[in-house]
């Protein structure tokens, strides 16, 4: 079953409360959300097309605002493109012969963390808006694309840790992949790789997943094997959470613990560090075919798991990459593909 998240994949709600799509005709969208006597409705404000600074009928797989309020988007065949709402231009340059299926990251200083199926990036916003690489370095995409992954490429979103100083990406080699920390800053001589991980069982790890940073620790899901219609009949793709941490004084990497009987098919997981829990979206092998999908939290400590809740059963239980959500209450929130399921205290 094919995967692909351009089109609305990465739709976000800007700082004004704004819902901002970029779809798959070149044209980015912000719509506004009201409430009235009727209830809620969407309602559409803008829209801005950006096709000109694509590939032919490339479409977005994700756009993102920076501090100053410029747009920053990637296409699925290698474009990475700025645009500043208020003049509507937009400029971009392209990587040939690469794919960006995932999102990107934003620092805090202005610039941007791209991962294409070839090499992690680090750009900044030149003369006009035009994105600018700073530095870039290649990493192991594999042999062949995974099962479960959109592309023979690294799936994770780059993630910043430690105030931006560092960056790290999954890289998608074989026979483990590793969890991968990079030094963010410009200046740095030969390889900006600082250290590497492995992580899962050898041949049966992916992951297309953003990392999750808390302080130097990083949270690595294993998605390897999940497709669609392979996950009925109570079949679930491989097993595997983990907790990396990062001493960046040794520049060291190590395995902290590893979790082999979850099996987290595609959420987005979530680690709420005032609890210290690893929140996320299970679904445990039945052997009489029930589809049973769980909320489910891990202590970020040790991996244990510390609680199940029965989401739902059936294929309509199933979030498909969807992330799950945690709201200001602490209720949990996970888009499935028959609607959203909420876990309410």
């Amino acid at each position: 079953f094919d995967t692909t998240y351009a089109g609305g994949g990465y739709a976000f709600l800007d700082p004004r409360g704004r819902l901002v799509i970029p779809g798959t005709d070149g044209v980015i969208e912000r719509f506004r959300i009201t409430d009235g006597e009727g209830g809620a409705a969407i309602e559409a404000l803008d829209a801005f097309d950006v096709s000109h600074t694509l590939a032919p009928d490339e479409p977005i797989s994700s756009a993102l605002p920076d501090w100053s309020g410029r747009l920053w988007y990637v296409g699925s065949e290698g474009t990475v493109g700025t645009l500043n709402p208020s003049t509507r231009q937009a400029r971009s340059i392209r990587f040939e012969d690469a794919d960006i299926e995932n999102s990107f990251a934003l620092a805090p200083d202005g610039g941007a963390y791209v991962v294409t199926s070839r090499e992690l990036v680090s750009l900044r916003i030149g003369a006009g808006g035009l994105p600018q690489v700073v530095w870039s370095q290649a990493y192991d995409r594999g042999r062949r694309r995974k099962p479960g992954q959109s592309s023979r490429a690294s799936g994770t979103t780059p993630t910043i840790l430690l105030g931006g100083r560092y960056v790290a990406i999954a890289d998608n080699a074989e026979p483990r992949m590793h969890v991968q920390i990079y030094d963010a800053r410009p200046g740095v001589r030969g390889s900006w790789l600082v250290c590497e991980t492995e992580v899962f069982e050898p041949d049966r790890s992916a992951t297309e997943n953003s990392l999750i940073a808390v302080g130097s620790s990083i949270f690595v899901e294993n998605n390897y094997g999940y497709r669609l219609f392979d996950s009925l009949g109570g079949h679930v793709p491989e097993s595997g959470a983990a907790r990396i941490d990062f001493d960046p004084r040794a520049r060291t990497c190590e395995l902290a613990w590893e979790n082999d009987d979850v099996h987290i098919p595609s959420v987005v997981s979530k680690v709420s560090a005032p609890d210290g829990t690893m929140l996320t979206y299970t679904k445990e092998p039945y052997p009489t075919g029930v589809e049973a999908w769980w909320f489910t939290a891990l202590d970020a400590n040790t991996g244990e798991v510390l609680w199940r809740r029965l989401a739902g059963t059936g294929v309509l239980a199933n979030n498909h990459y969807a992330a799950l959500y945690v709201g200001p209450d602490g209720d949990l929130y996970v888009g499935t593909v028959g609607g959203v399921i909420a876990l309410v205290g």
